[in-house]
């Protein structure tokens, strides 16, 4: 693929620090590690909370945030587990409270360990909060809905996964 375009174009000559108004992008400037990744996915979900309940209108809001919060989830287990199967989160909250078990000497609690596991079961393969639609062959697809009815003020949901990351980083660091 050449660069050149509109939107991926040639890395100017004359880049530095003061260049705020894009980002540099592949090579070099490729995501650090994964702990890294899993933080960006994390913020740019906080940072759609606000709007969304300014918004009155925070369904609209929602799946995104929902999608990167799983998502960041998601990269965070795999990080701690040095782990890279699959989409299915249930098999790495389950690994993550046997690395807790071990390494802090207590399990995930009760009530953290069940919120995980609804949010795995909610979106099984990470495929809920991004698309409307499944296909169940090349060719053909159905309309896709969520397990179950569930009521999620932002906020809460939010404070929930800044604390399930500190845990899990925890956990990394302490390696």
């Amino acid at each position: 693929m050449q660069p050149g375009g509109a939107v991926f174009q040639d890395v100017p000559d004359e880049i530095d620090d003061r260049w705020t108004h894009g980002v540099l992008v592949g090579g070099m400037a490729s995501a650090s590690d994964d702990v890294e990744l899993a933080r960006a996915y994390a913020r740019a979900a906080s940072h759609l909370i606000e709007p969304a309940l300014e918004s009155k209108g925070a369904w609209r809001f929602s799946y995104p945030i929902f999608y990167l919060y799983r998502h960041a989830l998601e990269i965070y287990l795999k990080a701690a587990l040095r782990a890279k199967q699959g989409h299915d989160l249930r098999p790495l909250i389950e690994a993550f409270d046997k690395e807790l078990r071990a390494k802090a000497k207590r399990p995930l609690p009760p009530q953290l360990k069940r919120d995980l596991l609804l949010f795995a079961v909610i979106d099984p393969d990470s495929q809920g909060f991004r698309y409307t639609y499944k296909f169940t062959s090349k060719t053909d697809w159905k309309p896709q809905f969520l397990g179950g009815e569930y009521w999620v003020p932002l906020r809460d949901l939010q404070e929930f996964m800044e604390k399930v990351f500190r845990l899990i980083e925890a956990v990394i660091h302490r390696r």
